[in-house]
């Protein structure tokens, strides 16, 4: 979390350990929960969900039933850039979106974060409206499953035959 494309986080002047310990901590509340993705057992991705209504983020919109909240810092690449995206968009499908009271995924990047805006476009979010968090001002975005669903079944018909998408 110390490169600079994770100035994003606000996390970048924690130590190892004081990143460890927020984590644990995130992930013992009951509403929060923190993920390190992996891929053939290298890093991937750290991947936080927490329930809207339970974050500074449901006081900006009214969460809908099934809406899970979510954050995503990608590590080093580890695939190519189109298995990457195939390999994020499957995850956010089939784990976040998995359980079946897990109707959309609702996300809020910085709004000065073009990057991730980009990506998530790319994954198929729809932008929702900009919002005032204590720490900044946000992009909310949606996925529900037809869209993602949808999109990575597009993505990966222009994907090699790779195991990616098996």
């Amino acid at each position: 979390m110390t490169a600079p494309r994770a100035r994003f986080w606000g996390l970048q002047g924690l130590t190892a350990q004081e990143l460890c310990d927020l984590y644990a901590y995130v992930d013992g509340l009951t509403t929060h929960h923190a993920f390190l993705v992996c891929r053939d057992d290298v890093p991937f991705m750290l991947l936080q969900t927490y329930l809207p209504e339970h974050d500074p983020v449901g006081e900006c919109y009214e969460p809908e039933p099934g809406d899970v909240g979510m954050h995503f810092f990608l590590g080093e690449h580890v695939a190519t850039r189109e298995e990457q995206w195939a390999i994020l968009l499957r995850t956010f499908v089939g784990f976040v979106l998995g359980p079946p009271s897990a109707r959309r995924i609702v996300v809020e990047p910085d709004v000065r974060n073009a990057r991730s805006l980009a990506v998530l476009e790319m994954l198929g979010f729809e932008r929702g409206r900009q919002i005032t968090l204590p720490d900044k001002t946000a992009q909310l975005a949606f996925l529900d499953r037809v869209r993602a669903e949808t999109t990575l079944n597009r993505m990966c018909a222009n994907l090699p035959r790779t195991g990616v998408h098996d």
